[in-house]
């Protein structure tokens, strides 16, 4: 058995050794990103690596393994309990989908489905799981196959099934017709099934697994010399090539997304990133059980990290071949990839602290705080450049936001300065020196400052809707007296009632013990009820707003006469209603799915006539008070652009209370008790 000094001191290693890796990686995607910006290479060109990395680097990956993997020595349990925790989360996520649309999304269901449940194992999960957890790495070729064989089909029988089922509506909208039951059963069950067959056995990489399993038994687990530098070479040009090719499919991915679009991205995202890999790890724990401890708890993290892996690139491909909400998947993907690396850095820091003893914490916490704080450092950076260089630093409410952005700079540059003039070390018994106590002011007046800052931007926001103007001269002058004097006062006030600092915390905000956490409770309090009572006041200004605009559109647009003669040609031709090629304003770019419902729309408009009537308006006579009664009976009926507005108010103020429970949540069990 290893002490605790040796497991801290090997944790420490692997939780430092990892953010090279996150760098190797992600350094790789953003040169990609940055060459697709910069479009150094064509989509042809592109392409081409792409085809190279699925069709040839990754199947020579996959041979190889599978050649040269004991089979005996291989965890059934393990494999069993990844494949059935991602088993769970795709029937989940595909029953909660088709349930929510009562059976009419079955492309939706499908692609989300294999979003939630498909990883980038091999390019981005398998280095870092090599160096966290090098004797079960190798189990990562394995779960591929199984995702491709077992789950992937059912994926892609549902967007089959979507595109039939598109492929028939718009058909029957076409003709104006009603499909016969022998035009229905044209296209059967078996023949979907059929190409999905098809289409599964001629994909590289379940064509060479097969092949390497095959080859496995023949060849006694050993690969011959000729033909292992080749394979060799051409899986060592994988990973590169890939994490490149990734950051350049992901140039123009996040687009413009609806409202609706919206509420399924973060439902995806939530379902990858948090509940998909608990639900692994709650599996892998109960299928192991009957292990040691030590190694079920190890296997039970290493499903938990690859589970959190974010989604392949193909997800993409199938959502634009299909038409079935391809923005919201690439979006989905960028933010997904991105996010791994904080995400993985959280994590692999969580899975090194198990065999920890606790009162080590503090350490892996600090170097943890001092990274992030860095992170944001560079973040803040950014968004600055941003503001000096589009030169809204220079206007109201931007101004605000800036010197937000500084206070945050400022007490995260501190601490991650203060890392360096005095490095990280745990001591029992530590004395507070001056350099301590520059370092603690600097911190808490920024940090004060920020959440100042934050109120006072939302009040400036508020001010700005309501009024439809930014604050006067003096009221801005006021905001910046506050925003220096108020922090400095609070700073001032609490290192002098309470004296000397004996305590030295991970947390530099708390030095203070129990007086500082009462004093920072009181300020966070004030700025987040100021903030969510701006913000809220923000959101019915802006429902209001855009409800008046609606009615008074609404009353404009029919109190014109519902029956004007065209200028020339008279009334319009029916066949305008669908034929594009007659009414040149109808968008051909639409896809079948959103074709219908266009020419639904059209067909069950809100007119007082009826379909006869449009198709013979030229026999409807010219009264003046028919026509004034019709208007008036359009003017009072219900508007759904309004109702529109109202939904989308509540869901704004439903997201807004559950930002409020969390960020209370974390005030509460943030603080820690720190004994003076």
């Amino acid at each position: 058995m290893k002490s605790a000094t040796e497991n801290l001191e090997l944790n420490n290693a692997m939780f430092q050794a990892m953010v090279p890796v996150l760098i190797q990686c992600f350094g790789l995607i953003l040169l990609g990103f940055v060459a697709g910006m910069l479009k150094l290479l064509t989509h042809s060109q592109a392409k081409g690596l792409g085809i190279y990395v699925t069709s040839f680097a990754l199947p020579a990956i996959f041979f190889k393994v599978m050649v040269s993997i004991e089979f005996s020595n291989v965890d059934w349990y393990l494999i069993l309990s990844v494949s059935l925790g991602k088993a769970i989360a795709f029937f989940c996520t595909m029953a909660i989908v088709l349930i929510f649309s009562l059976g009419k999304s079955l492309g939706a269901a499908g692609i989300m489905a294999i979003f939630v449940s498909q990883s980038n194992d091999v390019a981005l999960a398998y280095p870092i799981l090599q160096l966290l957890y090098p004797e079960l790495a190798h189990y990562i070729y394995l779960f591929a196959p199984t995702q491709l064989v077992l789950l992937n089909p059912f994926g892609y029988f549902a967007l089959e099934w979507h595109r039939t089922r598109e492929k028939l509506a718009l058909s029957s909208v076409l003709t104006q017709q009603t499909l016969q039951p022998s035009q229905r059963s044209s296209i059967t069950t078996f023949r979907k099934i059929f190409k999905v067959a098809r289409f599964v056995a001629s994909n590289p990489l379940f064509f060479m697994t097969v092949l390497g399993v095959i080859f496995n038994f023949i060849l006694k687990h050993k690969l011959p010399d000729m033909l292992h530098g080749f394979f060799s070479d051409l899986g060592a040009s994988f990973n590169a090539t890939a994490l490149f090719y990734l950051g350049f499919s992901m140039v123009g991915k996040v687009k413009r997304i609806a409202k609706r679009g919206i509420y399924i991205l973060v439902f995806i995202l939530i379902a990858k990133v948090i509940l998909s890999p608990f639900i692994t790890r709650e599996v892998t724990k109960l299928l192991t059980a009957h292990q040691p401890r030590n190694i079920s708890l190890a296997k039970s993290n290493f499903a938990f990290l690859y589970a959190a892996a974010p989604t392949a690139p193909p997800v993409f491909l199938f959502a634009s071949k299909f038409g079935v909400i391809p923005e919201v998947i690439s979006a989905g993907l960028v933010i997904g990839t991105f996010l791994y690396a904080p995400i993985m850095f959280i994590l692999g820091g969580m899975a090194t602290l198990v065999d920890v003893d606790p009162r080590f914490y503090d350490n892996t916490l600090e170097r943890a705080a001092v990274y992030f704080s860095w992170a944001s450092v560079l973040c803040c950076t950014w968004v600055l450049s941003v503001l000096l260089v589009t030169k809204k630093a220079c206007r109201m409410p931007y101004r605000f936001l800036l010197c937000l952005i500084v206070s945050v700079m400022v007490f995260c540059t501190t601490l991650a300065i203060g890392s360096i003039w005095e490095p990280i070390s745990w001591n029992t018994t530590p004395v507070a020196t001056w350099g301590e106590y520059v370092q603690f002011v600097i911190f808490f007046i920024a940090c004060t400052a920020s959440r100042l800052w934050t109120a006072f931007l939302s009040i400036a926001v508020l001010y700005q809707v309501h009024y439809k103007r930014s604050l006067p001269k003096c009221v801005q002058f006021i905001f910046y007296a506050l925003g220096m004097l108020i922090p400095i006062v609070v700073t001032s006030i609490l290192i002098l009632s309470s004296g000397s600092a004996s305590t030295r915390d991970v947390n530099p905000a708390f030095h203070y013990g129990k007086a500082q956490q009462i004093c920072s409770t009181i300020v966070l309090c004030i700025c987040l009820s100021v903030s969510l009572i701006s913000l809220v006041c923000t959101f019915q200004l802006n429902a209001s707003f855009y409800h008046n605009e609606t009615i008074i559109n609404a009353v404009g647009d029919e109190r014109r006469p519902l029956i004007s003669p065209q200028p020339e040609t008279g009334w319009d031709s029916p066949a305008t209603l669908t034929d594009s090629s007659v009414n040149p304003n109808v968008d051909t770019s639409l896809s079948p799915l959103q074709l219908p419902s266009l020419v639904d729309v059209n067909l069950h408009s809100t007119s007082p006539y009826s379909d006869d009537d449009i198709r013979h308006r030229e026999n409807i006579p010219s009264n003046p008070n028919r026509i004034e009664q019709i208007n008036t009976s359009a003017v009072h009926s219900p508007s759904p652009i309004v109702h529109s507005v109202a939904t989308e108010s509540f869901h704004q103020f439903f997201i807004l209370n559950i930002l409020l429970l969390i960020s209370m949540l974390f005030m509460r069990f943030g603080y820690r008790d720190v004994k003076l």
